[in-house]
Parts: C-alpha cells; structure tokens; sequence
C-alpha cells in the first residue's frame, strides 16, 4: 500500500467508521472513503465535504484525488442534495458535476428519474471508459435512482 494521501487518517477515522456504521467503506491506495462501486461504471459514495464536516463525511479533497487517481477525465459527479449549502461549483470536479435535488428520505420525481438516467445513460455510452459518480446526504435516496436505471445496458 502506498503513502497515505492525508496525515489526518488515523485519527479521522473513527468517527468517520462510526457515521459509516456497517457500511462497506473504501480503504484501499491510501484513501478511506465512504465509497463504493455498485457496478463497475457506477459510484455511490458519502457528500463530499469541507470543513467541519470532513470529521465525519468525505473529506472533498480525498474524493477529487481519488477521482483524478481511478478515473482521469472519465468521471461525472451527480449531486443529489437538496440544501443550497450542499451546492458547490462544477469546478471542483472538472467542470463534470450535474444537480438533481432529492429531499431527504424521499424519492425523485419520475421526470427526475427520467432526466437523470438519460444524462447517466449519455454520458456512459461515451466511453467505455467512463464512469458515475453519485452522491446525496442519505444514501438511500440513490440506490432507489441506481435501481430505477440500472436496466441501461452498461457493457
């Protein structure tokens, strides 16, 4: 395994494995992330944060580099938060970040679905290559969309 891409892990980590509770986190090349892959084009991970909230969310900085490290150019964030305050400039990923706001601990509107899975579906059909990135405060709110989209054929 190689160098950590941030000092802080060891301590961070405990609160962070405590929010994740007994979800399977991504801890591998260095990075300890509230990540994972649901299909190998497809990632659904935790809000990528700043400030405080890097004590228990994904620091915002770790998921840019483990994007640019496992997916250069080939990435598109979706962002799911609803809260203004969980909106953040397209050009922290590259300019590849699209907002679908979801309510917590509801479901999207079917033409939300719709729109999503089209963009999705479009920018997977690109390139081989390329992969997904989805996120929201709650989880639960993007595995409901991921399995409402999952019928695209993705080889």
């Amino acid at each position: 395994m190689g160098p950590r891409p941030f000092t802080c892990h060891r301590v961070l980590g405990v609160p962070r494995a405590l929010v994740s509770q007994n979800k399977r986190r991504f801890q591998q090349d260095g990075f300890d992330l509230d990540l994972g892959y649901v299909h190998p084009r497809i990632i659904v991970m935790g809000y990528p944060a700043i400030g405080v909230e890097c004590l228990f969310r994904n620091p915002r900085a770790e998921v840019q580099l483990f994007l640019q490290k496992h997916h250069p150019e080939n990435y598109f964030v979706f962002n799911f938060c609803d809260e203004p305050k969980r909106s953040y400039s397209s050009a922290i990923f590259e300019g590849r970040v699209k907002n679908f706001p979801i309510e917590d601990h509801n479901v999207p509107t079917f033409q939300t679905m719709v729109t999503f899975c089209e963009e999705a579906a479009a920018w997977l059909d690109a390139s081989e290559r390329h992969v997904i990135a989805l996120h929201c405060k709650v989880l639960s709110a993007l595995f409901f969309v991921w399995s409402v989209g999952k019928s695209f054929d993705m080889h």
